[in-house]
């Protein structure tokens, strides 16, 4: 297998989906599928699958693989997995005033509808693995509605507030 694999890499610079066997410490055998690409003369990105876990109730699997022999984690959501965690509004990126999620955590708003803020002014804090990070108002305004409850997990591109541009009307009232 190593005279294919190098014979492939050389041939057309990448190999995909390449079947190899790890062997973890503890003598627990994954089979996995490599993939490998020459970025540029001496230089391989070695990319490999190490394992997928079982869905959490939120539909989140943690995928483990190698980069470079280097073991990595990540968290993906698993769209075809029914999920316990409630549908969320997605902010809009065409409209000025609404304020997405920048990444996966929990979010606390700071502000109250009807406040007025500036742009830059600090709206919300999300948290992700116990680091916090201030989201900031794109435009001055008036927060118009709040779609976020204090401590929602949010996805990149949720909702988590709207604010009225300075200078524009506010929305019309739905009729019934």
């Amino acid at each position: 297998d190593r005279a294919r694999y190098q014979e492939q890499i050389e041939r057309d610079g990448y190999v995909r989906d390449f079947e190899v066997v790890f062997v973890t410490r503890g003598g627990r055998r994954l089979d996995c599928l490599l993939t490998a690409v020459v970025l540029g003369r001496g230089v391989r990105l070695l990319l490999g699958l190490r394992s997928v876990s079982e869905p959490n109730d939120e539909g989140i699997r943690i995928v483990g693989f190698r980069v470079n022999g280097q073991p990595r984690d990540i968290d993906a959501l698993d769209r075809s997995v029914a999920s316990d965690r409630p549908e969320h509004a997605r902010a809009d990126p065409t409209k000025p005033g609404h304020v997405a999620a920048p990444f996966r955590g929990a979010v606390n708003v700071s502000v109250v509808v009807g406040e007025r803020v500036a742009a830059g002014d600090t709206v919300a804090v999300i948290e992700a693995m116990k680091m916090e990070s201030s989201i900031s108002a794109p435009v001055a305004g008036t927060v118009e509605s709040i779609a976020a409850a204090p401590g929602n997990l949010l996805e990149p591109g949720d909702l988590i507030l709207e604010i009225r541009p300075a200078g524009r009307a506010a929305s019309p009232e739905p009729v019934s």
